[in-house]
């Protein structure tokens, strides 16, 4: 997709203090689930700034980010903008990762965990360790936004 097509907005005031907020996409959510998820939403925000936004599901672990920039959220580092999951599986990670820009030739993470080995991985896809655990270099070219994807498990 390359336009938007829906626009949200909050009107903050001029100088909110101490506010903050994140929007819960729910398609197709009832209003009793809406408001449930309301209550007690799914997601924990984790970041939220300029560089990154990224949230964790409660259920399962999984942590969404997107980077508008290079960033760090908790143990996760980006060399730049980036789409980014990672599902903790047992003793499996699965990482997928795009490049929501499609102008980047790579996209470079740092997973903050050691001792991971690859299961699968896309072509495309490298996975070395370094000094804080496990890096991820995906190149990007000529895929417009195109996830790609890899299975780590512990040793």
């Amino acid at each position: 997709m390359t336009r938007p097509y829906l626009t949200l907005r909050q009107d903050d005031g001029t100088a909110p203090d101490g506010a903050g907020y994140f929007w819960l996409q729910a398609p197709a959510a009832s209003a009793e689930r809406t408001e449930r998820w309301s209550a007690a939403p799914p997601v924990e925000a984790i970041a939220r700034s300029t560089v990154v936004h990224a949230v964790r599901r409660c259920a399962d672990r999984l942590l969404a980010a997107n980077f508008w920039a290079a960033g760090t959220t908790r143990a996760l580092p980006s060399d730049g903008p980036a789409s980014v999951l990672v599902r903790p599986e047992g003793k499996t990670v699965v990482v997928s990762l795009s490049d929501p820009t499609q102008s980047r030739s790579s996209v470079v993470l740092d997973l903050a965990w050691r001792g991971l080995r690859v299961l699968s991985a896309d072509p495309g896809i490298r996975v070395a360790p370094n000094r804080s655990g496990t890096r991820i270099s995906a190149d990007t070219a000529g895929r417009p936004g195109e996830p790609l994807t890899l299975t780590l498990k512990w040793s």
